[in-house]
């Protein structure tokens, strides 16, 4: 039986809702608090935050202005597309460094011998 791909827009609206929680929790609000901020019931703020239903961008506007963030910090952990980076996915400081570093060597047979090492370590 064929998987059906989760659309673009469904894994954003998880995303943003794992993000609302999250801010939530670290403010140490309740979903009760955080449905009086929104003026909405706690039954909604649990679909918000799961992704169920979703969250309208005046809603939106309204916790970014009470928690003091940017928008982005409702999106984050999504990618371009829309679509959730997984962990694993995820590049880390150290390897963007890495990259950064290879990528301005000025001695071709260097970079390309540092290359040919990382390879054969995976193979």
């Amino acid at each position: 039986m064929e998987q059906k791909q989760k659309e673009p827009f469904f894994e954003m609206d998880e995303r943003i809702g794992l993000n609302v929680k999250r801010l939530r929790k670290a403010a140490g609000h309740s979903q009760k608090y955080l449905a009086g901020i929104l003026n909405v019931s706690f039954q909604q703020v649990q679909k918000y935050e799961k992704g169920r239903n979703r969250l309208p961008v005046e809603k939106l506007y309204m916790l970014k202005n009470y928690y003091d963030v940017p928008y982005e910090t409702f999106f984050a952990g999504l990618d371009s597309a829309g679509f959730s980076r997984k962990e694993n996915q995820a590049v880390s400081c150290e390897m963007q460094m890495l990259i950064r570093h290879i990528k301005i060597m000025p001695e071709e047979d260097i970079k390309n011998m540092i290359i040919r090492m990382i390879t054969r370590l995976l193979y």
